[in-house]
């Protein structure tokens, strides 16, 4: 990839940024936003597919009904 060029026309040179600079970060960013979006995708399948071979489940709001319930009892010889 050039970005930069040397350019020494008047006998000195100096460091010029290439015409189609804007490729790098037009292809780039695009695309590791790709392969992200792919990888997490991937991680939540693999998961499900782990927890559904398992039998189990991870979500904390699956077994809500199971826990018991705490009931505050009325202390006594307090107004």
């Amino acid at each position: 990839m050039v970005f930069f060029d040397r350019s020494g026309d008047s006998g000195s040179e100096s460091l010029v940024v290439g015409r189609q600079w804007w490729l790098f970060p037009a292809i780039t960013i695009p695309l590791t936003i790709l392969v992200f979006t792919i990888w997490v995708s991937w991680q939540r399948h693999r998961k499900l597919v782990d927890e559904q071979r398992l039998g189990i489940s991870l979500d904390l709001t699956d077994n809500v009904e199971a826990l018991p319930v705490l009931e505050k009892s009325p202390q006594q010889g307090h107004p």
